[in-house]
């Protein structure tokens, strides 16, 4: 048995945004090579943004980032990085309709795949929305070649 004395801290993540500042720059939406209809969000990029240590610098990943922080919120009933999203999507790509495969569940449904953001640098402990604060930043982070998530954590 282990006893400890004096500050004790659970292990947390410490993974941040870096938004560009470059100027953000179009996409072209993958398709999938057998329907030629838009590919998901979440199947192309990375849907684990846990403690790394590691650096997303691919347009998808920040992607995808952004829908999981918009799903957050959206399931307590603030719709509006949601739908902030999607517009600012509309924009920068040729995306014709918004659907996403990425699920919580720890054996994804089929054709999902497994996504999260390590609690504490999500949207449920009120990180990492300032992403979200206009259209113009979140068009700076998803598309400016030069935005970034950094994972990390206080283990180290």
């Amino acid at each position: 048995m282990k006893i400890r004395n004096g500050f004790v801290s659970n292990s947390s993540s410490s993974s941040f945004v870096v938004i560009g500042t470059k100027c953000p720059q179009r996409v072209e939406w993958p398709k999938d090579p057998y329907t030629f209809e838009d590919v998901f969000v979440g199947s192309v990029g990375e849907t684990e943004f846990g403690w790394g240590p590691g650096t997303c610098r691919d347009v998808f990943d920040r992607i995808n980032f952004a829908y999981l922080q918009a799903e957050i919120v959206e399931e307590i009933g603030n719709d509006k990085p949601m739908t902030m999203l999607k517009e600012v999507m509309r924009e920068y790509t040729d995306i014709k309709e918004f659907k996403s495969c990425m699920g919580d569940d720890f054996e994804p449904k089929e054709q999902q795949v497994w996504a999260y953001i390590d609690h504490q640098s999500a949207a449920t402990e009120g990180k990492n929305m300032e992403i979200f604060e206009s259209a113009h930043i979140l068009a700076q982070f998803l598309f400016a070649p030069d935005s970034e998530i950094v994972l990390d954590h206080d283990n180290h």
